[in-house]
């Protein structure tokens, strides 16, 4: 596979999760600090560093990730995978909010 997974930390204590070819990294790395990619949230909150960077090992991990992240820094400071616009829609919000109720030991994908 060899696709990797990055956690990017951008202006006004933003973050941005995604994914790329382990070959690719470093000028993926170089284009969302410049607000150079088609990704409206890192066009519009400049990544500052890269906080962590992990191989990826299933198909939906990306948006795991995401909302994982969303869980510690907030719906509002947090995009990638699925949710990838600027805005989520409050139907995206719902979703995520019913996971976070979920026990903390209960898979991602199903809840149980």
């Amino acid at each position: 596979m060899a696709d990797i997974i990055y956690i990017l930390q951008c202006d006004k204590k933003k973050f941005y999760i995604g994914c790329c070819h382990k070959k690719k990294l470093v000028k993926t790395l170089r284009m969302h600090r410049d607000g150079k990619t088609s990704v409206p949230w890192t066009r519009k909150y400049h990544a500052q560093k890269c906080l962590k960077a992990i191989e990826r090992s299933y198909e939906d991990q990306e948006t795991i990730e995401t909302e994982k992240a969303m869980k510690i820094w907030g719906i509002k400071n947090v995009r990638g995978g699925k949710y990838n616009k600027l805005s989520i829609t409050p139907y995206q919000k719902r979703k995520i909010l019913k996971k976070f109720k979920w026990d903390s030991k209960a898979c991602w994908k199903c809840g149980r």
